[in-house]
């Protein structure tokens, strides 16, 4: 907390608001130990709803797959991401995906590709914005 409160001095009061939530992946997407896919859909619909409800226009997700370890995890993940995707075209919500490239394959990467609307990718010291829906590379 003291680290994002460098950067988001206020970062406490919207923890106490509930307007703020840091939870770890054993919370959202490991709740019985191993992933559970429509859990964590169920997990992130409840949070959208949430904030619906308590006065918000929408929600802003982010999530980090750190802990994908096999073949079955990922494509019970990228079965996830499509939901999820899916779901954000009629919801009010904007996520933000992180992978971590250390463990993804080139499969992997573009599984996810096929379920985003745009990606950032890091080349070096310059970053580079692929839009995925019109296929073009913006600087």
């Amino acid at each position: 907390m003291a680290a994002l409160e460098e950067v988001l001095p206020l970062a406490s009061q919207y923890v106490a608001r509930k307007q703020l939530e840091i939870l770890p992946a054993s919370k959202w997407y490991l709740t019985a130990g191993v992933f559970d896919a429509q859990k964590s859909f169920d997990n992130w619909v409840t949070r959208g709803s949430a904030a619906k409800g308590n006065g918000f226009v929408g929600a802003r997700t982010t999530g980090n797959p750190f802990w994908l370890k096999s073949e079955d995890d990922w494509h019970q993940f990228l079965t996830y991401e499509h939901a999820v995707h899916q779901a954000i075209e009629t919801q009010r919500v904007i996520s933000l995906c992180t992978y971590p490239v250390s463990i993804c394959s080139a499969k992997d990467m573009i599984g996810t590709f096929a379920s985003h609307h745009a990606i950032l990718m890091s080349q070096g010291d310059r970053w580079q914005c692929l839009d995925v829906r019109r296929r073009e590379v913006m600087a």
